[in-house]
């Protein structure tokens, strides 16, 4: 994941919780590349649920999909993107792709 952390060429990762009266929600990390942020959460099997990411998708509009790394394979549901634990390092090549879609 520190691969996507480079200043030069414009590109942040970072963390987002939201602490509120049982509605805690937080995704493991934020892309920000070209202005967009993604959200990202790591899953360690297959399974695992998605809530906090949702949550942060439908606060925030302006992020067109989140990605999911998981033993799954590459795919794409509602908007969520499916990256294989093995490929976490073409994040930047999987976001240009969708957003030609």
């Amino acid at each position: 994941m520190l691969c996507l952390d480079d200043k030069i060429l414009g590109t942040g990762l970072y963390y987002w919780d939201r602490a509120e009266v049982r509605a805690t929600a937080e995704v493991d990390y934020l892309f920000a590349n070209n202005g967009i942020v993604f959200p990202i959460e790591v899953k360690s099997g297959a399974a695992g649920h998605l809530k906090s990411m949702y949550r942060f998708l439908s606060e925030h509009p302006g992020s067109p999909f989140g990605i999911r790394i998981s033993e799954r394979a590459y795919s794409k549901q509602d908007k969520v993107v499916n990256v294989p634990v093995y490929a976490a390092a073409t994040i930047s090549y999987v976001i240009e792709s969708f957003l030609r879609e």
